[in-house]
């Protein structure tokens, strides 16, 4: 569902008249968008979870399959 909700420029109008009137699925508006990032920005969240872990465990040997949250405003 949400392929044609994020891609409903790319069908056709019957396809998006079906999805509109059977099923009740609409586009998806500007702020459901996922935002896309750029390299900059990657390398930047990168790094300030690398400072983050570092200030918590002392260590930069992360386990493979970690996923740090990074807190709101550090």
């Amino acid at each position: 569902m949400n392929a044609q909700r994020f891609g409903w420029e790319q069908l056709l109008p019957v396809q998006q008249w079906i999805l509109e009137n059977t099923l009740k699925i609409t586009p998806t508006e500007e702020d459901e968008r996922p935002v896309k990032r750029t390299q900059d920005t990657m390398w930047a969240l990168n790094l300030t979870a690398a400072r983050q872990f570092h200030a918590r465990e002392g260590h930069l040997q992360v386990p493979r399959k970690h996923v740090e949250h990074l807190e709101d405003g550090g």
